[in-house]
């Protein structure tokens, strides 16, 4: 019966980064690494971790770790994020090697990043919020809205914005240990929610096609058409800059299906992890 533990690594240079890991580990199986939409922490991927470690080893990253490091150290996003992962693979026990990066909603330009500088073998993009700057792909309302608060960050008026959207949290109804809690975690607390606009904005400088086009890992790009959080046109902008890459649009996906405990992406996850592995074998 395989469980999830804590995982706390002391990177060279990052410092303590505490992360989520499956045990026992299985060294037959595929070892994913699934970064928490940024914001969130680890909890918010329960039910994806629940379903995920029945079938691979598992180990769950917060995407605020990888660009808080990036920040402080004062670096570009993208040499951030290599120097980080060199030191994440550095610090993992020998037996371990990351097979599949996983980015979901927010994560997964940071995946994508990650994934341009050889951080994994496969690459799993699900229901992608990328924020892009082409506007010639149509966004939801809730991309254009997230933007607007994202202005907000280079616009100076960070605190009023914060004012008007915090009655959100305010108004909800899900207590600490729900793990959709999460969802509203940055809107508890102004500093919360300055650091998300500000890693949000970091993400969005990406070039994402140049990105994209550097990925040399097979890629499943995930979207659904009942999205009202994320447009199926940035997936599929995505793909298309991909030089490997499987494109699923789900006609009844919903944007929270992978932390929902949606069978059917689940299940498209592990077809794809399953054929990719077994050619990797060959």
């Amino acid at each position: 019966m395989h469980s999830l533990f804590t995982l706390t690594l002391n990177l060279e240079r990052a410092g303590k980064v505490i992360c989520v890991q499956s045990l026992p580990f299985d060294p037959a199986r595929a070892t994913l690494l699934l970064l928490s939409p940024v914001g969130t922490q680890c909890f918010y991927m329960k039910n994806a971790a629940l379903f995920l470690i029945s079938r691979f080893n598992l180990i769950i990253l917060e995407s605020d770790a990888l660009l808080a490091y990036a920040a402080a150290a004062d670096l570009a996003p993208d040499e951030g994020v290599a120097d980080f992962i060199r030191q994440f693979h550095a610090a993992l026990p020998k037996a371990v090697q990351v097979d599949a990066l996983v980015g979901y909603c927010s994560s997964a330009p940071l995946a994508l990043l990650a994934a341009s500088l050889g951080a994994c073998r496969t690459l799993l993009l699900l229901n992608g919020a990328y924020f892009l700057k082409n506007d010639e792909v149509s966004k939801s309302q809730y991309e254009r809205d997230v933007e607007r608060m994202m202005q907000s960050i280079p616009q100076g008026n960070c605190a009023q914005v914060y004012e008007a959207v915090s009655l959100l949290h305010a108004n909800s109804a899900y207590t600490p240990s729900d793990y959709r809690y999460q969802q509203v975690r940055p809107l508890r607390e102004l500093p919360a929610f300055r650091q998300y606009l500000t890693f949000l904005n970091s993400l969005a400088s990406l070039e994402v096609a140049r990105t994209a086009q550097a990925v040399q890992a097979p890629t499943l790009v995930w979207c659904g058409s009942q999205d009202r959080y994320t447009d199926t046109a940035s997936s599929r902008y995505i793909a298309k800059w991909l030089p490997h890459s499987e494109l699923v649009e789900d006609p009844d996906g919903q944007h929270h299906d992978f932390v929902d405990g949606h069978t059917q992406l689940y299940q498209a996850m592990t077809r794809f992890l399953t054929h990719h592995q077994q050619r990797a074998v060959q």
